[in-house]
């Protein structure tokens, strides 16, 4: 098995790469056979793409700059915005920043000797608000800061959460750090209550398996239209608007991936963007479409 002793040493030691520790570490994820270690380390190595939900430590609150233009020539730029009066998916967009790049770009961000780092607005969002800042100027463009500290502390963190871990094992299994441990079964349920007390928490454990989730508790089950419902409200989606899809999807009845969605479904669908944009929904409009298709795939029994 490997050396526990050794991913120990490697953790403490600042002069290893995180990405060669999480290599590391993932030949034990795999030697433990636990799917949420597994996927913890996949996820780091890999990055969070898709719908999948961040830990904590990797979830930060940018600050936010525009550009504007007015009457006669007047420009500002490079302006602070305040942003709590914006509809919600603009202000979601700009006050929460979900970090899903694999370790190794960050380390490479961080080497690069960058202390901020930009994402732009969408010009649809620039657009729905451009006349929300200053008197007789409108946004042109806007620009999300994250500051180099996040970077570092998700690095951190990992490293920290890492060595806590297999503390933790090495405490409840002495002898894993034998060569042959077979004497002693490690449990994988142990295990995984270790990875979400330490890694994910505060109710954001992430489950393996095929199921679409946000949290380790809400899924669309099969047929089960109040899961579909209860999903689709739990992805931030406005009461009215998932009792409308809940419905549509009924009234279709059942259909196979060769039908596609019928359309009372494509219907209700086709008001997603408008209603993201107007701020019915706390979900971003660039994820709205593909967060519904998903739910309603898994509802209906299709593959992945």
């Amino acid at each position: 098995m490997t050396s526990i002793t050794e991913l120990k040493t490697a953790l403490l030691d600042d002069t290893i790469g995180l990405t060669t520790i999480l290599r590391s570490a993932m030949v034990l994820a795999y030697q433990l056979n636990e799917p949420t270690f597994k996927q913890w380390i996949e996820l780091e190595i890999n990055g969070y793409t898709g719908d999948v939900p961040v830990p904590n430590y990797r979830k930060a609150k940018p600050s936010n700059r525009g550009s504007f233009s007015g009457m006669f020539g007047a420009s500002a730029s490079d302006f602070p915005l305040a942003t709590s009066h914006l509809t919600q998916v603009v202000k979601d967009f700009a006050e929460q920043d979900s970090i899903r790049q694999k370790i190794a770009v960050i380390e490479s961000l961080l080497a690069g000797g960058e202390n901020e780092f930009g994402t732009n607005w969408p010009q649809e969002y620039v657009n729905a608000v451009s006349g929300e800042f200053l008197q007789d100027m409108r946004l042109i463009s806007a620009i999300r800061i994250t500051p180099k500290s996040t970077f570092v502390n998700i690095v951190e963190a990992v490293r920290t959460q890492l060595l806590t871990l297999i503390l933790e094992l090495e405490a409840k299994y002495p002898s894993i750090n034998e060569d042959d441990p077979s004497d002693e079964i490690v449990s994988k349920a142990e295990v995984q209550t270790i990875v979400n007390q330490h890694i994910y928490g505060d109710g954001n454990a992430v489950a393996a398996g095929n199921s679409v989730t946000q949290t380790a508790t809400v899924t669309v089950i099969e047929n089960d239209a109040d899961s579909l419902l209860e999903y689709l409200k739990s992805q931030g989606i406005d009461e009215a608007v998932a009792l409308e899809l809940k419905a549509a999807v009924v009234e279709d009845g059942e259909r196979t991936p060769e039908q596609g969605f019928g359309s009372r479904t494509v219907a209700a669908m086709g008001n997603i963007s408008k209603h993201a944009l107007e701020g019915a929904w706390s979900v971003a409009k660039s994820t709205a479409a593909s967060t519904v298709a998903k739910a309603i795939a898994m509802y209906y029994g299709w593959p992945g």
